[in-house]
């Protein structure tokens, strides 16, 4: 019954997701797709990704937030991207890691919380550590899933 109770609730909170990468994707002038092929690992995955050329025509991806967010799922979607972003582009322009990315994550995360207070503040940040330690220990596929040819 738990398990059942916990895919509902996932399922109720990636709906906020879809909404919210909809929403991104058309910020970034990109197309929706529901699949999408790693350009490195050819590995594809069964779930939004919006794609879009940045200003120098190169492609980009991102899918957002995956999980539950504890009801931040605004206030860290951005972040998301920009991680995304880390993940999939930075290797190989700017030589950055996955730990890297994962502490801009963290940080980023963490100053979306700044301005609430009290027990909302708390479940902001406890969420931002969730969060940060879940690309820390299962963000290597996604990572892996860049679009260069390079070093992991």
């Amino acid at each position: 019954m738990k398990i059942i109770l916990l895919l509902f609730a996932y399922n109720s909170l990636s709906y906020a997701g879809d909404n919210l990468l909809f929403k991104y994707c058309k910020k970034y002038n990109g197309e929706l797709h529901e699949k999408f092929t790693c350009p490195k690992t050819q590995l594809t995955f069964s779930f939004g990704f919006c794609v879009f050329h940045n200003n120098d025509n190169i492609k980009q991806f991102f899918d957002g937030c995956t999980g539950p967010s504890g009801g931040f799922e605004e206030r860290f979607y951005p972040h998301c991207i920009k991680h995304d972003l880390c993940y999939h582009h930075e290797p190989i322009s700017n030589g950055k890691k996955k730990s890297q990315c994962d502490r801009e994550f963290h940080d980023g995360l963490l100053s979306s919380c700044s301005d609430l207070e009290g027990k909302r503040f708390k479940s902001c940040q406890r969420w931002s550590g969730t969060l940060y330690n879940a690309v820390r220990f299962f963000g290597r596929l996604a990572f892996n899933c860049a679009n260069y040819e390079g070093k992991y």
